[in-house]
């Protein structure tokens, strides 16, 4: 198979999905240079003009939303990132580009891909399945994936050259730490949303023992007073206090943002690579990598999570199977090198239909 001697990665710097990404490339011999959007400063033009009169044109009905003004300006601030972007490409002169899309930065490079002359792959990583913007998106790649699941098998129906792809675990990132003790009952990672508030709720009705860690929590949620104020940790957590706090609790509890949503999240990978016990509502494309009551445990109902709950906190026996499991299995199907050994084979197969194999 044919490999890519240089890869140009296309992202922002958090999450380090392209940093990660990148170590697993150059592990395999491929020369790397990362494209990061969120290092483009944005100009006082684009806050001004670009947002502030944009915000003010819909205030009066003057525009819709989906409507902006100075969308072709040169130094709007998508437009700076693309015209970046695009020259970036000239000066590395890769063989792939690796483009990946996400909320804040995701339509930049659209006016520039057509000009770039290499394979080139898109990666949609949105947390929201939304079928419009995967199709559109895929019009400007040779190969486009997406964690959702039911968009890359509407996309294939539709003739378009997509394939799903999940997230993955570094594990210089995510480990076991065999010598933590247990500190919480539970924690929970993620911004607020309405049915991690229920999620979280149900779970205070089995202890209170909890650390809670995201934005919008203090804001928005139901739970209120000291109780809130007794579990909520704080905004942020990475890196390896975020390890920490994995293996220093007994069960992870997670909930997707919105509930019966689809699309695996890092979160997923991360805990099982840290080793930890997890429970989770369960997206649709679970059953593809893991499965329930082996890897780690599933709820699909409030009164099923408490149940479920109260009975990991009381089997430390089983909570340690669930944590070796899983870490196993993330382990041998889920890391990053494992995600670059895919793209390379979807570049391999591109160019061998460019060089009429």
């Amino acid at each position: 198979m044919k490999l890519p001697k240089k890869i140009l990665i296309a992202y922002v710097a958090f999450p380090p999905i392209a940093v990660d990404l990148k170590e697993a490339f150059e592990s395999m011999g491929v020369e790397v240079k990362l494209f990061l959007a969120s290092d483009i400063p944005v100009s006082y033009f684009h806050k001004l003009f670009c947002k502030r009169f944009t915000r003010w044109a819909w205030h009066l009905h003057l525009l819709s939303k989906d409507q902006a003004l100075f969308l072709n300006h040169s130094k709007r601030w998508e437009n700076v990132v693309a015209d970046l972007l695009f020259l970036s490409y000239k000066e590395f002169n890769p063989d792939l580009l690796f483009f990946i899309h996400e909320p804040s930065y995701g339509g930049y490079g659209n006016k520039v891909l057509l000009k770039i002359g290499v394979p080139k792959i898109g990666w949609y990583v949105e947390p929201f399945e939304d079928l419009p913007r995967l199709r559109n998106n895929s019009r400007f790649f040779d190969r486009y994936n997406s964690f959702h699941v039911h968009g890359v098998n509407q996309l294939a129906e539709e003739g378009i050259n997509a394939e799903y792809l999940c997230h993955a675990v570094n594990p210089k990132r995510f480990y076991p730490l065999p010598d933590e003790q247990p500190v919480f009952d539970i924690c929970l990672v993620g911004n607020y949303s309405p049915w991690r508030d229920e999620v979280l709720k149900a779970a205070l009705s089995v202890t209170n023992n909890v650390a809670l860690y995201g934005g919008g929590w203090l804001k928005k949620s139901n739970i209120r007073g000291e109780t809130l104020a007794s579990i909520y940790k704080g905004q942020m957590i990475v890196g390896e206090e975020l390890n920490a706090l994995f293996n220093s609790s007994k069960v992870v509890l997670s909930a997707s943002r919105i509930r019966d949503s689809s699309g695996l999240n890092m979160r997923f990978f991360e805990v099982l690579g840290a080793g930890a016990c997890y429970l989770t509502d369960a997206p649709p494309e679970l059953s593809l990598h893991f499965k329930s009551d082996k890897h780690l445990v599933t709820f699909g109902s409030l009164e099923e999570l408490t149940l479920k709950l109260r009975g990991l906190l009381d089997n430390s026996v089983r909570r340690k199977e669930l944590a070796q499991a899983g870490h196993q299995q993330v382990m041998a199907h889920h890391t990053y090198n494992q995600m670059a050994e895919k793209i390379l084979h979807q570049y391999g197969v591109l160019m061998k239909k460019r060089d009429g194999e």
